[in-house]
């Protein structure tokens, strides 16, 4: 459930999971609330007894939920919105509305709070001195234990807020509801109401009436605790109401302390009861919205609240610790007085005509000219502040206070950081000057390698509040701009991941925070530095929240400050949503900035010290691609200094050092070759050529392919012998082998992608160090002859997903064998080409594109039209073209037998495709040898004639043999149809069965079934309607 208390602006820590970092698709941004008109006509039909109130209500608030992402669309139509409510709401505490409108009138405001903030809500809340007695009443008749009124409870608390505040005496306003009485007298169900109400009062004043029921509130677990501490922060700052505030600030201690010993006493596992988090809110939220005379004489009884540091920071309560964060910043405030610092820094004049004067005036220099003007205002407005704050006294308690906001900054919570580094800057700003300064030194020493992470970030959210408030000075720029520096590279490995994306991200808002805070002449010392640190995260971080706040930085940078170098040139290069898409800003916007002279050594520093050793493998092969397109740009340096850098880590023992520094040399060396040497290798320095042809000797040499981390290398020496072989790097017979015999072994591995380089790398080797056997030669014959058995024992095994992948991957081998003309002529050529037609008739999507086009046969015109590769996809489409292969004597064993194993799947599509092709085959084929084949397939008995020749290859070893050929004089095809489809051959054995079997053997010429010798003889039948048992029928048949 959504807080409409929580606190805007919380930078988020989390790191957003980006493994295949594309460009995010952009919310749909709405332009104005759509809904508008349905959704103020829902809550006008709350008035109507006959209207469905829980599904208009239901219905507002589902759209209202929409909006959350851009609640201010709906400023327009608030007043439309909240009036209508309220008046219902009115009508229920003055009974002239049922009282059933009032649980959908509150969600729908609670929605509306939840939605656009109660701050904004409230303005549209009507506060007339009539409707205080009635809410008083109707919040009495609630609750704190009804858990299902909660929306109820909130929004009249909420509205109580804004009525308490009448700028007259509650006293005068207060009754003893003489109505209420005599309506009990009436016996209404209002008067029960009323009654139940002042009852419900004990009779007690207005004030300590709203009070009791708030406070029975703040124990709540949902919104309605913080409408019970808004409402009671409202009505303890009234005027005259000291005496109440006290006594709640002394209860409020009292609970906390006795809170605090119970969680000591259950061994500090803290007993965060609501009540505690209630109590919190509301004194944080009396110290903001209480005058600061009326406020000082509660300090002494806050000592429960602000005594103990440890409790305050130890605390198991994230919320907690954020309250009472936020709650020691306003004592703060309160014990210092509110003024304006004379010491600020403020970027230009306060006056709006000098400003226009200065920018005007020919021939000045105006950021010195804004100076000298802001500091003569500063010191016209602040003459007399400054006197009284040489001789205000900064109480002791304050030193403590800033230790314990100091502290928060490494807290383990962003929301806590934010709020401490917030508080930071509002009590600095009422400080000296010299306790200011040691504040600032204090935050900056939070900047050291010795902290973690969280410090880092709470110190840049400090540091960005000092600045935006003109309390840091330029003086301390050279010691915070180093820091912000190695801020915005924060990157701390951490088991398989990182942390620092939160610590960027802060100095991203820091360098954003400069760019409003300082001149441009005070800032021209640093911007070359800045602007370096600024675009390398621009580009080159992984995380794309990192790089937008980067390119905002920038941005806002070049706008403010206008002496970035090219900066107008990259802001319209290096925008918002170009580097939302990491490989883009690797790429392409890197490699733009290359071209920029101020810019390109830092980049392949950055990546030749950095990112090549970054955690994620996917991070230092783009930084690797990245450096490819650098390179070319500045060839001498990644010669002479950029690879003398990687090879020695080449050989590092951190795996992700020697990983990163052998694929940035193979791609950085391949990108710097093709652009500066036309692609030749020989045309490259001889040390270059030397240094990395022993590259691969000598990590093998260190036997870094072993133990953990082993194939990662693999793929990556694949890729630089690759490349080696791409520039044709010179090397001898005994390296050439030894290149081969590294690759073959990196095929065998089972990881893929380190198969897929080896591949690649084998093919570039092959080309450049080995030549091609001469035309004729018989050398190849038997390894083609290998490579064709295993090839086609891959292609035919059962299919599976792994499996169907080497299938694949063999069609295309065979396909290669039986085009390739340079090889010698394969002899199983006929054998292969009907492995591939079946193959072809159990299509599978992988498999069938690759073995369509293999078939070169004599019978060209139906393969070609059968092998078609675009209708392999489509059952329908392939088995009828398949199915013309039947007429081919050379492939029709091979196809009838894909076409059954079809027929017979579990596939409906497939089954009936393949089944209506070869029962349309069948009735199309004339030839009488065709028939028998067809119909004798699979019949183990023998025939009694010789059979016929018909030039089909003998059936492969496993599969039962194919019967011959029929005697001639056979009947005709419609006869044999006749027999099969008039016969009830699930009827009656001897009736129907057993002569139309006699029938079908007669006109084939077929002998009928044989006795078998020593069966058992039929016995008589006893009943026409018994059932034969599985023993007398199998005599009975004859088997």
């Amino acid at each position: 459930m959504a807080d409409p208390f929580a606190e805007e602006g919380a930078l988020n820590d989390a790191t957003p999971d980006e493994a295949a970092d594309a460009d995010p698709v952009e919310m749909q941004v709405a332009s104005f609330f759509v809904e508008a008109d349905e959704v103020v006509a829902l809550i006008q039909s709350l008035d109507d007894p006959a209207a469905k109130h829980e599904a208009a209500a239901e219905r507002v608030a589902q759209v209202l939920d929409h909006y959350q992402e851009q609640p201010s669309i709906l400023d327009s139509k608030l007043e439309a919105m909240v009036t209508p409510l309220l008046e219902a709401v009115r009508g229920v505490s003055r009974g002239t509305r049922p009282k059933a409108v009032l649980p959908h009138a509150c969600r729908v405001f609670y929605s509306l709070c939840k939605v656009r903030g109660y701050k904004t809500i409230v303005k549209f809340v009507p506060h007339e001195v009539a409707d205080l007695e009635p809410l008083v009443h109707l919040l009495a008749g609630v609750g704190p234990a009804d858990a299902t009124n909660w929306q109820i409870a909130y929004a009249l608390m909420v509205w109580l807020s804004m009525v308490v505040m009448v700028p007259f005496d509650l006293s005068i306003i207060d009754s003893t509801v003489p109505l209420a009485a005599n309506a009990a007298a009436a016996g209404s169900t209002e008067a029960a109401q009323a009654a139940a109400s002042t009852e419900a009062r004990g009779g007690r004043p207005l004030v300590e009436a709203i009070e009791k029921l708030a406070m029975s509130y703040l124990g709540s677990t949902g919104p309605a605790r913080d409408g019970a501490a808004i409402c009671l922060a409202r009505l303890l700052t009234r005027p005259g109401l000291q005496r109440q505030l006290s006594a709640f600030i002394t209860w409020a201690g009292a609970e906390l302390s006795s809170g605090r010993a119970a969680a000591e006493a259950a061994g500090g596992a803290g007993l965060a009861t609501s009540l505690m988090v209630g109590i919190y809110t509301a004194v944080a939220t009396i110290f903001k919205l209480g005058h600061r005379t009326e406020l000082l004489p509660m300090l002494p009884l806050l000592g429960p609240l602000t005594a103990s540091p440890e409790a305050l920071l130890t605390d198991p309560s994230v919320i907690r610790r954020k309250l009472g964060i936020k709650l020691l910043q306003r004592v703060a405030a309160v014990y210092l007085p509110p003024r304006v610092a004379a010491w600020r820094y403020q970027r230009g004049s306060r006056s709006l005509e000098k400003n226009l004067q200065l920018t005007a005036a020919p021939g000045t220099d105006t950021s010195a000219a804004t100076a000298a003007a802001a500091a003569a205002a500063d010191v016209a407005v602040d003459d007399e502040e400054e006197g009284e704050e040489e001789e205000a006294e900064v109480p002791e308690a304050i030193e403590e206070i800033i230790e314990q906001l100091l502290r928060g900054l490494g807290d383990g919570d962003t929301v806590v950081r934010w709020s401490a580094a917030k508080g930071i800057g509002r009590v600095t700003a009422r400080l000296p000057l010299d306790m200011a300064d040691d504040i600032v030194e204090s935050v900056l020493e939070v900047l050291s390698d010795k902290e973690d992470a969280n410090a880092w970030h709470g110190g840049c959210l400090a540091l960005a509040e000092l600045a935006r408030r003109g309390l840091l000075l330029p003086a301390r720029l050279p010691q915070v701009l180093p820091r912000i520096v190695s801020a915005l590279h924060f990157d701390v490995p951490r088991g398989a991941t990182s942390v620092g994306t939160h610590v960027r991200d802060a100095a991203c808002y820091v360098c954003w925070a400069f760019a409003r805070a300082f001149e441009p002449s005070v800032m021209q010392p640093h911007v070359e530095p800045l602007a370096k640190a600024l675009l390398i995260v621009v580009v080159f971080d992984r995380e794309v929240n990192c790089r937008r706040a980067a390119a905002a930085a920038f941005q806002e940078n070049v706008g403010r400050q206008g002496n970035f170098p090219h900066g107008i040139d990259i802001v319209t290069k290096a925008d918002y949503f170009s580097v939302g898409s990491r490989p883009n800003a690797y790429l392409t916007i890197g490699t733009y900035l290359g071209g920029f002279d101020a810019y390109r050594g830092p980049l392949l520093d950055h990546l030749a010290t950095v990112k090549f050793k970054h955690w994620d493998p996917h991070i230092r092969l783009l930084a690797a691609q990245a450096a490819a397109c650098l390179a070319p740009l500045d060839a001498p340096y990644v010669l002479d200094t950029l690879f003398p850098t990687l090879y020695d880590k080449t050989l590092s023992p951190d795996l992700k050092a020697r990983h990163g520094a052998t694929h940035m040399i193979a791609e950085a060396l391949l990108g710097l070759a093709r652009a500066c040497y036309g692609g030749e290798g020989r045309l490259l320095p001889d040390a270059t050529r030397k240094a990395v042809s022993g590259l691969v000797p000598a990590i093998e040499k260190a036997r870094l392919y072993r133990g953990r981390g082993g194939e990662v290398m693999r793929g990556a020496t694949a890729r630089l012998l690759e490349v080696c072989a791409l520039l044709r790097l010179p090397s001898g017979p005994k390296a050439s082998k030894e290149k081969l015999v590294s690759l073959d072994d990196s095929i065998k591995h089972p990881h893929e992608p380190i198969s897929h380089a080896a591949v690649a790398g084998l093919q570039a080797v092959a080309a450049a160090y080995f030549s091609a056997p001469a035309p004729g030669t018989t050398l190849l014959e038997p390894l083609v002859d290998r490579l064709t058995a295993r090839y086609v024992e891959l292609l035919t095994q059962l299919s599976n997903e792994k499996i169907d992948q080497l299938r694949e991957l063999a069609a295309l081998t065979l396909i290669r064998l039986l085009e390739h003309t340079e090889l010698p002529p394969v002899p199983q050529h006929a054998d292969l080409a009907a492995i591939l037609l079946k193959a072809a008739a159990v299509p599978t999507a992988a498999a069938v594109p690759a073995t369509a086009r293999a078939d070169s046969s004599s019978a060209a015109a139906v393969a070609e039209a059968a092998m078609s590769t675009s209708i392999y996809l489509a059952p329908h489409e392939c088995f009828p073209r398949t199915a013309q292969l039947l007429s081919c004597a050379a492939y029709r064993k091979a196809t009838l037998r894909g076409l059954s194993v079809s027929a017979g799947g579990i596939t409906e599509s497939t089954t009936k495709a393949a089944a209506g092709a070869l029962m349309k085959q069948v009735r199309k084929a004339t030839a009488d040898q065709f028939y028998v084949h067809l119909l004798t397939y699979g019949d183990p008995g023998e025939l009694e004639p010789m059979p016929v020749d018909d030039g089909s290859p003998p059936p492969a070893d496993g599969e039962p043999p194919l019967p011959a050929a029929m005697p001639a004089g056979e009947p005709r095809l419609e006869l044999l149809q006749g027999v099969l489809l008039e016969t009830a051959w699930l009827g009656d054995l001897d009736k129907d069965a057993k002569p139309a079997r006699t029938k079908l053997l007669e006109a084939l010429g077929l002998p009928p079934p044989r006795v078998v010798a020593g069966a058992a003889p039929a016995k008589p039948k006893a009943d026409e309607k018994a059932f034969l048992d599985y023993k007398e029928l199998v005599g009975e048949v004859g088997y």
